[in-house]
């Protein structure tokens, strides 16, 4: 779904290759989500890609979308989704650390 909203928004705006669009804002998302779960210190870097990520690929959808609430609301899901879910595996895997530090 993400992937074909932005093709097709870049198709619409003139880009050549509009591909490449989808691809680089997804493969950073999933770039960055790898990083902030295996990442221990300066983590920083990786969420803001992965927010900025993520905000590109809702900002995109959601034009891309036919315009009304609902549309909108189902192509933001996928982006704010994986969002929600790093943080909670990242919250996870810190959570066995704690364990073994008491």
């Amino acid at each position: 779904m993400s992937f074909n909203a932005l093709a097709g928004l870049a198709a619409d705006n003139g880009v050549s290759v509009p591909w490449m669009l989808p691809l680089v804002v997804d493969v950073g998302m999933v770039v960055a989500t790898a990083a902030t779960i295996a990442l221990r210190r300066n983590r920083w870097f990786a969420w803001m890609l992965l927010v900025l990520s993520s905000a590109v690929s809702v900002a995109g959808n959601v034009t891309y979308s036919n315009g009304t609430l609902i549309a909108m609301v189902i192509a933001a899901i996928p982006a704010l989704w994986l969002l929600a879910a790093t943080h909670l595996t990242v919250m996870l895997s810190r959570q066995g650390d704690d364990k073994t530090t008491q």
